[in-house]
């Protein structure tokens, strides 16, 4: 009866150990951006018309980013960036271990030149960045001057 009674005393506290290992390397999750493409369209939760170069008159452009690696929810942020311009600061959600999302941004046709789009935490890392151009469709591209006088 002593020797059953270790059994299960020793397996109880095999089980705390195992479950306390869980906990800790959930709370260890490190959130990871798979894929990140900008496109022009997203359908049916997928990216349409990726590229890295676009004309003028695109209109919308998608940034779209398959995140990995997160437990409980969080947020992260697209920040787009003409030059070094930022145009748009979009807050998004987080809600899985495999998670798929979107930000939009109307891109006005005299914004021609380099483009970037930064996927950032919560806590404010950028976790990747996408660079893409913008390219003048008569063929003269005009680099925006973002440097501050």
């Amino acid at each position: 009866m002593v020797t059953k009674l270790n059994i299960m005393k020793y397996s109880c506290l095999t089980t705390l150990l195992i479950l306390s290992n869980m906990s800790e390397i959930g709370a260890q999750t490190v959130l990871k951006v798979e894929r990140i493409v900008v496109s022009t369209a997203v359908e049916e939760r997928r990216p349409v018309g990726e590229s890295d170069t676009f004309p003028d008159s695109v209109g919308t452009l998608f940034c779209y980013t398959e995140i990995r690696g997160m437990g409980d929810s969080t947020t992260v942020s697209h920040v787009w960036y003409h030059g070094e311009i930022r145009r748009a600061d979009v807050q998004l959600n987080v809600r899985g271990y495999r998670w798929r999302t979107w930000s939009t941004k109307v891109i006005q046709e005299d914004w021609t030149g380099a483009w970037r789009v930064d996927v950032v935490s919560a806590d404010g890392k950028i976790l990747k960045s996408k660079r893409f151009r913008i390219i003048d469709t008569d063929g003269s591209e005009n680099e925006v001057d973002t440097t501050l006088n």
